[in-house]
C-alpha cells in the first residue's frame, strides 16, 4: 500500500487532536456553568449573612426507601416524607455498596469528564443518575407538598460508597448525586473550599447529627481544617447496623467530627438476605434470627481483625437505624452483639484498652429517636448550620466566626 504524503498524515493525526480539544473544552464549559448557576441561593445567603425564610432540606438516599426532612430557623426539625424504591433503585444501592474507590489515571476516572459532555450535549444520562433522580424527584413532589413550598435549600445523605469517593475530594461540580440532582430539577448546594465542606455526608455522620453527637462545634465554628485546642478530632469507632424490610445494611468506620467524611469506611454491606421481609421465608423464624446473630457477630470478628492497631478503636459506638429497627428480636441481638464486643476485640485486637480492661462499659448502644427520618433530619441541620451563622453566635464565638466570614465573603 503507498505511503501517504507526510502533510496528509499530519493533518489526519491534528484533526482528531483538535476535535478532542474542543471536546474538552465543551465540557468544561459545562461543567463551569453548571458551578456557577449552583450559587444562586447559597451565594445570597453567605452575602447577605442570614437564611431567614428559608428552609433547610435533607434527603436520605437510603438502602431500600427515601427519606426526607426540614430544618427551620426557629430550630425545628420535622419529618417529611418516605418514598419506598423501586426494584431499580434497591439493586443500584446493593450494586453501588460494592464497587471500588476508582483511582485516578484509571479508565473510571474520565467517568466524571464522560458525563459532563453527555450533559453539555444533551445525551441521555448515566442508569446510576437516573434511578437516583427518579427518587429524588419522588421526595421532592412530596416534601414540596408537605411543606406548600418550593425547595431551595437541599443536601443528600445515603450509606457510604467508596465508589464515590473519588470524585469527593477534587469537589468536583459534576458529582453523580449532583447529577441527579440536577435531573429532579434540583440545584446542588455548593460546596465551600473555604470550610472544606463535603458534597455529601454518610448516613453515619447524619444519624449523630441528629443526636447531636461528635457535632465538634468548636471546630465547626472555626472553621473545619483549622486545630482548635479546646477540641480536637473525636476519633473512634462505629459500627452501623440499618435495618429495614427489605434489606440489612452495615458498615464500621473510623469516625471523627459528624461533618467530615470518614477517615475510613469498611465491611459495607447491605444483604437483602436480612431484611424483616425475609423472616417469614425462612424455615422457621428462630432459624432466621440465629443466623441474623451469627452474621453480626462474623462481622464484628472481621472487624477486629482487619487491622488490630487501629480497629476496635474507643470510644466504640454501635448505632441502629431503619423502619424496622424497633423489632423487638432485632433489639435483644442488638444487645447480645453489644455485650459480645469487648471480649471479641480483645481477643482479636491488641489494642490494650481491651486486653486490660474488656468490660462491657466500653461499648455505647445508641439507638436514636428517629429510626426511620434521623439520617435525613441530620442532613437537614447540617445544611442549616451552613447557611445560619447564629448557631456559632450561641455557642459564644461569634466575633472569631463573623471575622473569617467577613475575609471569606471578599472572595465570593
Amino acid at each position: 500500500m503507498p505511503l501517504l504524503p507526510s502533510t496528509h498524515r499530519r493533518q489526519s493525526l491534528i484533526f482528531p487532536n483538535v476535535i478532542s480539544f474542543l471536546i474538552c473544552l465543551l465540557a468544561l464549559s459545562s461543567c463551569i456553568q453548571q458551578a456557577e448557576s449552583n450559587k444562586t441561593t447559597s451565594l445570597r445567603i453567605r452575602q447577605e449573612g442570614t437564611a431567614a425564610g428559608i428552609v433547610a432540606f435533607g434527603f436520605d438516599l437510603g438502602q431500600s426507601y427515601g427519606t426526607s426532612a426540614a430544618r427551620f430557623e426557629n430550630g425545628t426539625t420535622i419529618p417529611l416524607a418516605k418514598v419506598r424504591g423501586s426494584a431499580a433503585y434497591t439493586a443500584a444501592m446493593e450494586q453501588l455498596i460494592h464497587r471500588p474507590t476508582t483511582h485516578r489515571l484509571s479508565a473510571g476516572s474520565w467517568l466524571s469528564l464522560f458525563r459532563a459532555l453527555k450533559r453539555s450535549l444533551g445525551l441521555i444520562p448515566s442508569h446510576e443518575s437516573t434511578v437516583l433522580a427518579e427518587m429524588i424527584t419522588a421526595l421532592k413532589t412530596a416534601s414540596e407538598a408537605a411543606l406548600q413550598t418550593q425547595i431551595e435549600a437541599l443536601v443528600v445523605t445515603a450509606p457510604w460508597m467508596l465508589a464515590w469517593v473519588s470524585q469527593i475530594p477534587d469537589h468536583h461540580p459534576d458529582f453523580v448525586v449532583n447529577d441527579a440532582l440536577l435531573l429532579a430539577g434540583l440545584e446542588p448546594w455548593p460546596t465551600d473550599y473555604w470550610f472544606n465542606e463535603e458534597n455529601y455526608l454518610g448516613e453515619i455522620n447524619t444519624v449523630l447529627a441528629s443526636e447531636d453527637r461528635w457535632a465538634c462545634k468548636m471546630r465547626w465554628c472555626a472553621g473545619h481544617g483549622m486545630d482548635v485546642s479546646e477540641e480536637a478530632d473525636k476519633g473512634g469507632s462505629a459500627f452501623f447496623v440499618s435495618f429495614t424490610n427489605h434489606s440489612l445494611y452495615t458498615s464500621f468506620q473510623r469516625a471523627g467530627c459528624y461533618f467530615s467524611n470518614p477517615w475510613d469506611n469498611h465491611l459495607a454491606l447491605i444483604d437483602p438476605r436480612y431484611g424483616l421481609d425475609r423472616e417469614s421465608q425462612a424455615s422457621s423464624p428462630a432459624q432466621f434470627w440465629d443466623e441474623f446473630k451469627e452474621n453480626l457477630l462474623s462481622l464484628v470478628k472481621q472487624h477486629a481483625m482487619r487491622d488490630t492497631k487501629y480497629n476496635c478503636l474507643t470510644p466504640f459506638i454501635v448505632m441502629v437505624a431503619g423502619e424496622a429497627a424497633d423489632t423487638p428480636e432485632f433489639l435483644d441481638i442488638m444487645h447480645d452483639v453489644v455485650r459480645a464486643i469487648p471480649r471479641l476485640c480483645a481477643s482479636k485486637s491488641k489494642s490494650p484498652e481491651w486486653v486490660e480492661n474488656g468490660k462491657t462499659g466500653q461499648v455505647e448502644f445508641l439507638i436514636p429517636h428517629d429510626l426511620t427520618y434521623g439520617a435525613a433530619k441530620g442532613a437537614a441541620i447540617w445544611l442549616r448550620r451552613r447557611m445560619d451563622w447564629t448557631y456559632c453566635a450561641e455557642e459564644g464565638i461569634v466575633d472569631q466566626y463573623d471575622m473569617m466570614r467577613d475575609m471569606h465573603a471578599v472572595e465570593l
